[in-house]
């Protein structure tokens, strides 16, 4: 399966110190340099810079294009998309990595699987690569948003599991 990143979830998982998990998941990552272009913007948390002005070797920067019609959406995601998009024609199993509901909304509408980064650390919780509750916590404590009864839905998940 081929995984593509937008900025959002590489962006959190970086601050919470769960990035790890996205190799032990897929392998590698692809991003558009769009996305890394972001990651390093100079609003962008510093963490999160320093990370990408190095990135591990697991992740592979991709050249960046834009479909017509995605306009609507920023430069990762759009880039991000049309990229997994790309993919997805040549008939790869395609997930992409991203938060923002109209770019979440738009991977949906193109058929592409979408997950984001509260999936993402259900998926590492699930295979005991992170305690979910405590990356929780950290996220909480970042710029991060989610609808209160998806974060409920999260931690309920969480509790039983490490129970």
């Amino acid at each position: 399966m081929i995984v593509v990143a937008d900025t959002g979830p590489i962006n959190y998982l970086v601050l919470i110190d769960c990035v790890h998990v996205l190799p032990a998941l897929f392998g590698s990552v692809r991003v558009p340099t769009a996305v890394i272009d972001e990651l390093q913007h100079a609003a962008a948390p510093s963490p999160v810079r320093a990370w990408a002005a190095q990135p591990p070797e697991w992740l592979s920067i991709v050249a960046s294009a834009t479909l017509p019609g995605l306009a609507h959406l920023d430069a990762g995601e759009a880039a991000a998309l049309s990229y997994a998009a790309a993919v997805a024609a040549q008939g790869e199993p395609t997930l992409v990595l991203m938060d923002e509901i109209k770019g979440r909304r738009a991977a949906e509408r193109m058929g592409l699987a979408v997950r984001g980064t509260l999936g993402v650390l259900d998926l590492a919780g699930a295979q005991k690569l992170v305690r979910t509750t405590e990356a929780l916590t950290r996220l909480q404590a970042t710029s991060f948003h989610a609808q209160p009864h998806i974060m409920q839905a999260f931690l309920e998940r969480a509790r039983q599991r490490e129970a």
